[in-house]
C-alpha cells in the first residue's frame, strides 16, 4: 500500500508539472486559456509623445477602443527618435540611434505588448526611419535613395532578405543639395518613395531637371527606376491615397519659397504647385493633374488634409514673402493667411472648408473599417492639446480621445 502511494503521489506531481508547462507554452506563442480571461474584441494601438527636460519621449498604448481620455501612466516607454509602421496584428518600431526595427505583438486578453523579434540593419548604410512599406505579411522594403540603398526584409522571421545598390537620387547633383525619402507606398508588384529636394542654401538653384522624381522599386526585377514628370517642379515626401487606391503626389510645401529666393526661371521643368498622381504600374497618369494656383492664390503648403469621395480637402498659406532672405519665415504663425478649402475633383469647385476652424492644425492619421481619423492640435498651458477625430461625413466630425501630448499614431491591428 505504501508503495501504491509513494508512485501515485508521484504521477500526480509529474502531471502537475505537465500541465504548468503546457500552460507556458500557451502563453509563449500568445495563445491564452479560456480560464487566463476572455480576449478583447479589437486593439488600439496609440503612439504618442510627451516633452521632457531631456527631450521628446515616445510612448505606445493598447486599448480595446479609443479611450475618451487616454491614460499614459501605464504606458510602455519606446524611447526617442523612433518612428512606427503597423501592419496586420503587430507594431514595427524603427530606432534610427540604434538602427533597429522592433516588432511587438498584442496580448489578446491582456492587450499587454511583447517583442516578437528584432532586426538590426546598423549594416546595411541605411539613415532614413520613415520608408517602411508592406507587401505582405513576409515582405517589406525600406529605403534610403541617398544612399542608393533599397533594403528587402521579412517581417516574419524579422531577417533581412537582399540589400540592393541602385543608383542615387543625388547622382550627379551638388553636394549642398539634400533629400528626404517619401514614407512610401506600395502598387503592383513595385514599391515607390517620393523624392523631395530641399535647398538649404541661398539662393543657387540646385534642384535637378526634369521634374518631380519618384523611385519606382521592380520587385521581380530587383531595380530601381527613377520616373520624372516636368510639370511640378519637386515634391513633397508625403503621398494621400484615395479609397480607390490613386497615389496623389503632393508639391513640395516649400516651393513657392524657392521661386520667391531661388534662381528658378521660366526654362525650369515644373509648376510649384501641381498636383499629380501615379498609376498602379508606377507611372505618372498624363490623364491628371491640378494647378492650385489656377485655383486659389496660394504661396506656401497645399499638402491635404483629406479625400472623401470626390471632395479633397487642402490647407495652404497666402505668403507675401520678405524681401530679405534671412527673414523667410518671419509671416509664420500668421493665422490671417492660413486658409483650408475644399475643391470638387469632378468640377474644380472651391469652397472655404471651416471644420477644422477650432484647431490650429490638422494631421491624417488613417482610415480604419473605412473611416478617416485625424490628430487635432491646439497650444494649451502645458503644452500641445490633441484631440482625436472620428469622421462622420466631408464636414462633421466627432472627438473620441483627448491627450496633453502628440500623437504621432494611431492604428487597430484587429
Amino acid at each position: 500500500m505504501k508503495t501504491i502511494q509513494k508512485w501515485t503521489w508521484k504521477v500526480m506531481f509529474l502531471l502537475g508539472i505537465l500541465t504548468v508547462g503546457l500552460a507556458s507554452c500557451k502563453d509563449d506563442d500568445n495563445e491564452v486559456s479560456v480560464i487566463d480571461g476572455e480576449e478583447k474584441e479589437s486593439a488600439w494601438v496609440q503612439i504618442f509623445t510627451t516633452e521632457t527636460p531631456e527631450g521628446k519621449v515616445y510612448y505606445m498604448k493598447a486599448n480595446e477602443g479609443l479611450p475618451a481620455v487616454l491614460n499614459i501612466s501605464d504606458a510602455l516607454e519606446l524611447g526617442s527618435d523612433v518612428s512606427a509602421k503597423m501592419h496586420g496584428e503587430y507594431v514595427y518600431i524603427v530606432n534610427t540611434s540604434s538602427s533597429t526595427i522592433t516588432k511587438w505583438s498584442v496580448n489578446k486578453v491582456t492587450l499587454e505588448f511583447k517583442v516578437e523579434g528584432i532586426l538590426s540593419f546598423a549594416s546595411t548604410g541605411i539613415q532614413a526611419s520613415s520608408t517602411l512599406v508592406f507587401l505582405s505579411e513576409d515582405q517589406a522594403f525600406m529605403s534610403d535613395l541617398g544612399e542608393g540603398v533599397v533594403l528587402e526584409w521579412n517581417p516574419t522571421k524579422m531577417e533581412i532578405t537582399e540589400k540592393y545598390d541602385v543608383e542615387s537620387a543625388l547622382n550627379g547633383l551638388s553636394s549642398d543639395l539634400t533629400i528626404y525619402d517619401g514614407l512610401g507606398f506600395a502598387l503592383d508588384g513595385k514599391v515607390a518613395w517620393t523624392v523631395k529636394y530641399n535647398l538649404d542654401i541661398c539662393c543657387e538653384n540646385l534642384l535637378p531637371e526634369g521634374g518631380a522624381t519618384v523611385g519606382v522599386f521592380d520587385v521581380s526585377s530587383g531595380t530601381l527606376t527613377y520616373k520624372k514628370d516636368d510639370r511640378l517642379l519637386v515634391t513633397d515626401y508625403k503621398t494621400f491615397a484615395d479609397e480607390n487606391g490613386n497615389y496623389y503626389i503632393q508639391p513640395h510645401n516649400q516651393s513657392g519659397m524657392y521661386y520667391e529666393y531661388f534662381d528658378i526661371n521660366n526654362t525650369q521643368s515644373g509648376a510649384p504647385f501641381t498636383l499629380l498622381r501615379m498609376d498602379s504600374s508606377g507611372n505618372f497618369d498624363t490623364t491628371f493633374e491640378l494647378d492650385y494656383s489656377e485655383l486659389f492664390p496660394i504661396t506656401y503648403g497645399g499638402r491635404i488634409s483629406m479625400i472623401y469621395g470626390n471632395k479633397m480637402v487642402i490647407n495652404y498659406d497666402e505668403v507675401t514673402f520678405p524681401e530679405n532672405y534671412e527673414a523667410r519665415w518671419d509671416w509664420w504663425g500668421d493665422e490671417s493667411i492660413n486658409h483650408t478649402v475644399v475643391i470638387d475633383l469632378e468640377t474644380k469647385e472651391v469652397n472655404s472648408f471651416n471644420a477644422f476652424a477650432d484647431y490650429s492644425s490638422i494631421v491624417y492619421m488613417g482610415n480604419f473599417d473605412g473611416v478617416n481619423y485625424f490628430s487635432a492640435y491646439n497650444r494649451g498651458d502645458n503644452g500641445w492639446i490633441v484631440d482625436v477625430l472620428k469622421q462622420n461625413s466631408i464636414d462633421n466630425f466627432t472627438v473620441v480621445t483627448t491627450l496633453v501630448g502628440t500623437v504621432t499614431d494611431i492604428g487597430k491591428l484587429w
